[in-house]
């Protein structure tokens, strides 16, 4: 990817390909499909804000396979987790890429729910609890203080009902896209180890995760995948 930008820095265009694709991609081979590794690198690379590569990730995805609608829906999934402010502009670039690549938009309706809050809430919290376990939505409302349970509802009716439940993506894949948002990002050590939980829920393996860290660490950095390792290690022991 990096020899189409770096062109003119052949030592460093040399050394990084060969970290990427001689060392950390083939340190899992076969772990995980070449499909969900790149959708991975692609949602690392929102969470790094990182829009040049981005691009290429999303041409890499297309060549791999990787459906229109699965791309979009890792941009989508990213609004809860970035902001809007930010997510805004690659759904922009993203739709310029589309139709650069002769992809019609828009793209078929994903919805599943009626984008009624009472509706969503209910959706969005039997998926909260399919991943992070029975009861898991009422000790969610429970953790915040009676002035900022609307928060609850927000995550519940807003990240789980409103993206998790769109088709194009299965919730298994929902969440190691999640890993790779949350570990780029690095700020919140907490909410990574929640989404490393609820993977294990889903019987993803330690390897599987350790797999997604290590394909992304050559775009986080290796601080932030330091700690996101810290995390698969404290869950998995």
């Amino acid at each position: 990817m990096l020899i189409n930008t770096l062109h003119t820095d052949p030592e460093v265009t040399e050394t990084i390909d060969n970290f990427l694709y001689d060392e950390t991609l083939a340190k899992y081979d076969g772990v995980m499909s070449e499909r969900t590794r790149v959708m991975c690198i692609l949602a690392s690379t929102l969470g790094c804000n990182s829009m040049n590569e981005f691009k290429q990730y999303v041409e890499a995805g297309l060549n791999v396979g990787i459906k229109p609608r699965e791309i979009r829906e890792i941009v989508y999934q990213a609004y809860p987790y970035m902001g809007v402010s930010q997510v805004v502009e690659y759904n922009l670039v993203l739709n310029d890429l589309f139709e650069n690549n002769f992809i019609r938009l828009p793209l078929d309706d994903q919805r599943t729910i009626e984008p009624d809050c009472n509706a969503l809430e209910e959706a969005g919290s039997q998926l909260y609890e399919q991943a992070h376990g029975e009861g898991a939505a009422a000790r969610l409302t429970d953790s915040f203080p009676e002035s900022q349970k609307h928060i609850a509802h927000y995550i519940l009716a807003h990240c789980y009902g409103q993206y998790y439940t769109r088709n194009g993506i299965d919730l298994r894949h929902r969440e190691f896209i999640t890993i790779a948002f949350l570990a780029a990002m690095g700020c919140n050590m907490k909410l990574l180890k929640i989404h490393v939980e609820a993977n294990k829920n889903l019987k993803a393996t330690k390897q599987e995760l350790e797999s997604i860290v290590t394909t992304i660490l050559p775009w986080i950095g290796l601080p932030k995948a330091l700690n996101a390792f810290e995390i698969v290690n404290e869950v998995y022991g």
